[in-house]
Order: structure tokens, then sequence, then C-alpha cells
């Protein structure tokens, strides 16, 4: 809950990857143990090592969009898809879409966070250069209290490439207490 996708002219720059092929462990209990389906698959901070759980006691509480000067910004508590042991006391996404950008700002009240990750998915080959995420040569990610670690691609099936592609690429953020921000634009080409 609480995931977030990005297009910027009509490309799709932070995805949801979607699901591949279907096979007997979909039905399975390990259904969200596949990293395409469970909260693995997803952009919702893993606060302490801890994941959003499923079931119908986990839920997400979202707060109706609303106009803000030339934006809109919807809002979300995360606070209760998280089990007990998180320790969450409280956890707030607010997406802003402007109309050059969109930012992402989460903040998280934890008694001993240690780590708050979020992994970001894409079709476009991701790059880090000069402090900023590059996604292919069309939009550039600026952290505010996160810093880019590990990068990687999966290998997509037949099913989820026809959505998207072949790979799909993408880049584990860190951050910790308090709050931290996203902010995606284009990439300005300079004349």
């Amino acid at each position: 809950m609480g995931q977030f996708t990005v297009y910027y002219k009509d490309v799709p720059v932070v995805i949801d990857a979607g699901t591949m092929r279907y096979s007997i462990k979909n039905f399975s209990p390990q259904r969200y143990d596949l990293w395409y389906t469970g909260a693995q698959g997803h952009n919702a901070p893993v606060v302490n090592g801890i994941m959003q759980q499923q079931g119908r006691d986990f839920v997400a509480d979202i707060r109706l969009a609303e106009p803000v000067d030339s934006a809109v910004r919807l809002s979300a508590d995360l606070s209760r898809a998280y089990p007990v042991a998180a320790e969450i006391r409280s956890l707030n996404r607010e997406m802003t879409v402007w109309p050059q950008s969109v930012e992402v700002t989460d903040r998280i009240e934890v008694p001993a966070l240690k780590t708050a990750t979020l992994r970001l998915y894409s079709m476009l080959p991701v790059s880090v250069r000069k402090g900023k995420v590059l996604f292919g040569d069309l939009v550039e990610l600026s952290l505010d209290g996160l810093t880019p670690g590990e990068t990687g691609i999966e290998i997509a099936d037949r099913q989820m490439a026809a959505n998207y592609a072949d790979k799909i690429y993408w880049i584990e953020l860190r951050g910790g207490q308090g709050s931290y921000s996203l902010r995606f634009a284009p990439i300005l080409r300079e004349k």
C-alpha cells in the first residue's frame, strides 16, 4: 500500500512490475514470497528490515487528493500496513504532482529506526550520477534524506515483458529517522 508510479510523456518511469506467468506458487501460501507479488516488489518503505504485511488486518488510510497551488497532493497513513514488530508510531506518505515534477515525502516515527529502504522499479536503465538517480536519459531523481544504494536487474518473462520490457531495472534507496523525500523531474537538455 502506498505504491506509486511515475510517468513522463506517456513513458513509464517508476513502475509496478505487475505479474509474471502464473505458476502453482501464485496460488499457494508462498505467493507473497514472489518478488513481484509481495511487498518487496513495490516501493513502500521497508522499516528496519520489516515489510508491509498482507491480509485484511493490514490496511492504509488514503486521504482524498487535494489541490495545492498548481499541484495535486495525495496522502496516506501507512502505519497500519506493518506488523506490530515494526514498532511504527507513524508512517505517512505524501505524493504531490506538480506541472513539471513529482514529489514523494515519507515521514516515519519509530522508536529505534536504523534503516528505511525503498526499492524503485523501472523499465529504463537506472544509474547514479553526482548524487542523482537517472532513469535513462529522461528523468532525474533528486534525493533529500536518502542515499542511493544497490542497483540490479530482474529478467521479465513473456507476460511481464508484454507490459514493459524484457528487463526491469531497480535501485534501492536508504534513509533513516524523520523524513526523506524524492523529487522526479525531466532531465533538462542544454541548448
